[in-house]
């Protein structure tokens, strides 16, 4: 008993040591769909997406529909496969879809949907606003009020009532480019600038030329990350700007840093957690051409200074996982866990998406254990079989498993394990072999 407990000590100590990104088993991934599916990430976690037909569903947090939300689990949308930012935009609190008028009228009606998917009677006449112009582009703040640009380029407003804001006082032709919690930023061929929510331009702010592409923002401090990639020599060039608008010198150096780690990379977004770092997303080949995109996923974590940060992933700035497809878009939510979609080859020329989340822990997946420690156990989470496979000829003497308390549940021999007659939950292993042995856990479903 006393080997026991100095196992469990053990592995508590060893798991505290260190962090890993894994995938969080506790999310309900999916759907599955064809190259993509239209799907749009709110700031608290919640997914709304469309599994096909003129209709919107809502994934909850932990990634299961909610059968709560609208009539039977969806509200009506105007097309199967809607564009975030045209067909509808949404918030924590708020949800708004855009209807074309019938032809030979430009203009829009707009419902407006509490985060439950109750259509907001008070809103415009029983829920709904008509505006007689066309929109480009549409964006919603925290307080519920929309930015629509429509295609001449000009800004209009919409508060949260469906009244137009007549106090907003940009009418120069531009383009809505990105949204913070405190400005509207706007962009044209000379530049970016930004403009607070009552139509002023902030003229304290920096005119970076280099922001003209696509950039990526810290919407709580307003810092701008933005970045490229040489193919030919594998390098990946990063610039930070302060909240003002200016190049970080801070950052990097001098306000840039480069990354050479990987070959051919394809890095395809980036956020900020809560504290300030810069986590990017994507994937790279490994080995031959198996098609047009990668097939290793890759998520790098950089401090806010530019430094790896090799407290990310057990001693490494960055985590990889090969032959699962590659990460096309993700999103940092509550809890700095990672709402991934990803693309993966399924024949040859077809490609599919899924959702689902990764997060960082203290506990090591066994799914995900890497190969260095000469062991692998899968599937992890496990329903029914969870197999072990050895490494460097090592030979299988006995196999334990521990519930979390500390007690013996079955002793094996056999590197093939049935555990279907277990209750659900995490348990602790124990694996010795002709060479040491190996303590680790497994979950089951």
């Amino acid at each position: 008993m006393k080997l026991l407990y100095l196992f469990i000590f053990l592995l508590v100590i060893s798991i505290k040591s260190q962090f890993y990104v894994t995938s969080d088993p506790n999310y309900i991934g999916g759907p599955t769909g064809w190259e993509t599916f239209p799907y749009l990430f709110t700031p608290n976690g919640n997914t709304l997406l469309s599994t096909g037909g003129l209709n919107l569903k809502k994934k909850t947090q932990d990634g299961s529909y909610d059968l709560s939300f609208g009539v039977n689990g969806s509200i009506p949308i105007p097309v199967a496969n809607f564009e975030p930012g045209k067909t509808l935009v949404a918030n924590d609190q708020n949800i708004y879809i855009f209807w074309n008028l019938s032809s030979p009228n430009l203009g829009r009606t707009i419902n407006k949907y509490d985060s439950n998917g109750v259509l907001d009677l008070s809103y415009g006449v029983n829920g709904t606003v008509t505006i007689n112009y066309p929109i480009e582009k549409a964006f919603i703040d925290n307080n519920s009020n929309l930015y629509l640009q429509d295609l001449s380029g000009k800004i209009k407003k919409l508060l949260s009532n469906g009244q137009t804001d007549n106090n907003f006082n940009f009418n120069t032709a531009t383009s809505i480019i990105r949204l913070s919690n405190n400005y509207l930023y706007i962009g044209n061929v000379a530049g970016s600038s930004r403009l607070d929510f009552n139509g002023n331009i902030d003229t304290t702010y920096g005119n970076p030329t280099a922001l003209l592409g696509t950039f990526y923002l810290n919407k709580n401090t307003d810092e701008i990350i933005t970045f490229s990639i040489d193919n030919v020599s594998s390098t990946m060039t990063i610039k930070k700007y302060t909240s003002n608008g200016l190049i970080d010198t801070n950052f990097g150096i001098n306000g840039v840093k480069t990354i050479t780690e990987f070959i051919k990379p394809s890095f395809y977004t980036a956020d900020f957690d809560s504290d300030g770092n810069i986590v990017f997303f994507g994937g790279k080949m490994i080995g031959g051409s198996p098609g047009n995109y990668p097939d290793m996923k890759i998520i790098m974590r950089l401090k806010s200074n530019g430094a790896e940060d090799y407290t990310f992933n057990n001693n490494s700035f960055y985590y990889t996982k090969d032959n699962t497809g590659f990460i096309i878009d993700a999103k940092i939510v509550p809890g700095n866990k990672f709402l991934i979609i990803n693309k993966y080859r399924y024949t040859m020329g077809s490609y599919k998406t899924y959702l689902s989340r990764y997060i960082r822990t203290a506990v090591l997946s066994t799914s995900e254990i890497d190969k260095a420690g000469k062991l692998s156990i899968y599937p992890n989470p496990v329903q029914d079989e969870f197999n072990i496979q050895l490494y460097n000829n090592e030979k299988l003497e006995s196999v334990e498993i521990f519930d979390m308390v500390g007690r013996s549940i079955v002793k094996t021999f056999v590197l093939k394990n049935n555990v279907a007659n277990l209750t659900k939950g995490t348990y602790l292993l124990l694996i010795k072999t002709n060479k040491k042995s190996y303590q680790t856990k497994f979950i089951k479903d």
